[in-house]
């Protein structure tokens, strides 16, 4: 396995660092498995969102979330209305 240089992984947006690393976990698992590449770049797009949201701090519950967001914003409108 080549290490990139340290000027490399500084250059990388956040989504290449992402996918970097998601590659890096699935790529032995396609060698060992034998799995087709269609196959292989969709596992790697789904290790690649698990692993944003878990540097995100993001789950699968966002929907409470964004509820809780609408709400402090309607209050903050209410108040601006009075």
């Amino acid at each position: 396995m080549v290490i990139p240089s340290p000027n490399a992984v500084l250059k990388r947006s956040p989504l290449e660092t992402v996918c970097y690393q998601a590659n890096l976990i699935l790529d032995p698992l396609r060698n060992i498995v034998g799995i087709n590449k269609h196959l292989g770049t969709a596992l790697v797009a789904m290790a690649a969102l698990v692993i944003a949201m878990h540097l995100t701090n993001m789950t699968f519950a966002t929907r409470e979330y964004f509820v809780r967001k609408s709400q402090i914003v309607q209050r903050r409108e209410s108040t601006w209305l009075r």
